[in-house]
């Protein structure tokens, strides 16, 4: 097809074979066969000169497409396998777009690959492993520990916060500058069910646990906002991830717990292997910013 485009162009067959890096004899041969293969007699040639046929002529326009196309696609091809193009499904946990992270690492990967279509959704850290071990999600960006976490999926740790007791602004505990674990006891508390598989879940209650008590859950709810929602209008008690200090619910109110206790961590969840070009990409750009 790219042979008898250039020989339509130059009408030559000396000229067209130079233009193409090729002997006269082949690019004969070449331009018969796609003649006998068409059916069809494309160029009118003698020993003074060579032009087009009708059908010829009208073969060059649509010759042209195809090579044009044939031309976007190989790029297409190669911009894909390169991360350029293509897109990415992020799953993520609904605590996770407090701390700066998400949209630190998202922003940065939008700007370095404008190409990839980012798709992003709320999600549970059982339904993101769920969703990764199913090829279903590309990244996951989940609070860490997950619990059954299976061998084909990684988490890599992107940052780290201390726990928060959050509290209703007229609750005497309040008034505390540090409040110590152990006089949560015999509160009520709001907090996630444990069926959403909350990484937080399992450590608060294992925070508590050292304390000296087992939390007493009156109140659960999905969402972090509706845990302060309720904090705030005075139904219980909650520990949270420091970044939720950037909710202002008027109300409620943080207090730093005392001593030296554990920490969440927002970890990037993939699979060890079968990675997309875009998906490595954006593993690779999240692991240098941690």
């Amino acid at each position: 097809m790219r042979y008898f485009v250039v020989l339509a162009e130059e009408l030559h067959f000396t000229r067209a074979a130079e233009r193409l890096h090729m002997a006269q004899p082949p690019l004969s041969r070449q331009i018969r066969e796609l003649e006998q293969s068409l059916g069809v007699q494309l160029l009118l040639r003698n020993k003074r000169r060579v032009e087009l046929t009708e059908a010829g002529s009208r073969f060059l326009n649509e010759a042209r497409l195809l090579l044009e196309q044939a031309r976007h696609a190989v790029s297409i091809a190669q911009r894909t396998a390169c991360g350029e193009i293509g897109s990415l499904e992020i799953g993520y946990a609904n605590t996770v777009p407090y701390t700066g992270t998400l949209s630190a690492v998202v922003g940065a990967y939008r700007q370095a690959f404008p190409g990839i279509r980012i798709i992003m959704t709320e999600m549970t850290s059982r339904q993101q492993i769920d969703g990764l071990v199913e090829n279903r999600l590309d990244i996951g960006i989940v609070r860490s520990p997950v619990y059954e976490c299976p061998s084909s999926v990684l988490l890599s740790p992107l940052s780290r916060e201390s726990f928060l007791a959050a509290l209703p602004i007229h609750h005497p505990l309040a008034k505390l500058h540090n409040v110590p674990l152990s006089v949560l006891a015999d509160q009520p508390f709001i907090f996630y069910p444990r069926s959403l598989g909350a990484g937080v879940y399992e450590q608060v209650f294992a925070m508590c646990r050292d304390a000296g008590f087992e939390p007493q859950i009156m109140q659960e709810v999905k969402q972090a906002a509706a845990i302060m929602s309720l904090v705030a209008a005075g139904l219980g008690v909650s520990l949270v991830p420091a970044s939720l200090r950037c909710l202002v619910i008027q109300g409620a109110v943080f207090r730093p717990l005392e001593g030296s206790l554990m920490q969440t961590e927002v970890a990037m969840a993939h699979r060890s292997e079968r990675n997309s070009a875009a998906a490595n990409a954006f593993i690779d750009l999240a692991l240098s910013m941690v």
